[in-house]
């Protein structure tokens, strides 16, 4: 803030001296709105070192250490005041964000809460539980008219023998589960897990069940330019939307 003194001072270097520290003194108060008590009190040690006949360049060396070292407490107090404020601020995004994530989850446990679930490991999440739960009973209810209808309907209609390939992997059968699910279910039954394979095996089945989804509702979209689907078809349609909407799976495309 100011140089230091290793020499006897003159009248005018004292009062220029003088002048800066009061300055300073005076910029602390405003700054930092304190009372005047500081600068009171650097007067008085002023008055005391004329009167005794001190060495000047060591009072002003020494009254210099006490004003920086003011100056940084109250900065250092500012700092910390400012991180407060930011933490407090992440804490109420956090709950914010929380309390919106929550919302969310509950939204999408309720939209799907009333499809039945695969019978596979207790360890496996709710939502591939239901999806795969949801896709048996299209396989059950709706497969046989819809697919009928697409074959009949679209000059694409071969495709369909491919996608029930697709979808009998997918469902398997009474006594095996699905070898989609084969590596999932492995993982979850493992005495190590390792979260971040089953984060990715998870994805990895329900991606397995949105492309052949979405596929059928291309086809069924295609079909329909040409010929009039009969309800049973209507419905299988209306099954999968449902499905792919409950699950948000509409992104989850073939790319």
């Amino acid at each position: 803030m100011f140089g230091l003194f290793n020499r006897g001072l003159s009248k005018e270097e004292i009062a220029k001296t003088l002048k800066k520290i009061r300055k300073e003194y005076n910029n602390y108060i405003v700054s930092y709105m304190k009372s005047s008590r500081a600068k009171d009190e650097f007067e008085s040690r002023y008055l005391f070192a004329v009167k005794y006949k001190e060495s000047m360049p060591l009072f002003f060396k020494n009254e210099i250490d006490i004003l920086t070292k003011l100056i940084e407490l109250e900065e250092e107090k500012r700092a910390q005041k400012k991180r407060d404020l930011e933490e407090a601020q992440k804490r109420r995004d956090r709950r914010k964000n929380g309390d919106f994530a929550d919302k969310i989850l509950k939204e999408f446990e309720e939209r799907i809460k009333l499809y039945p679930e695969v019978n596979i490991t207790s360890e496996a999440s709710i939502e591939v539980k239901k999806l795969f739960g949801a896709l048996k009973v299209f396989e059950d209810r709706y497969w046989n008219s819809f697919s009928r209808y697409i074959k009949l309907a679209s000059p694409m209609g071969r495709i369909v023998d491919h996608l029930e390939n697709d979808l009998w992997l997918l469902i398997g059968t009474a006594n095996k589960n699905s070898p989609v699910l084969d590596k999932y279910i492995f993982l979850l039954e493992r005495k190590e897990l390792d979260l971040k394979a089953i984060s990715i095996a998870e994805q990895a089945c329900m991606k397995q069940v949105a492309f052949l989804l979405n596929d059928l509702l291309e086809l069924y979209r295609r079909s329909i330019i040409e010929v009039v689907p009969p309800s049973s078809a209507v419905d299988g349609y209306n099954y999968i939307s449902q499905i792919v909407f409950n699950f948000r799976l509409a992104e989850l495309k073939k790319g």
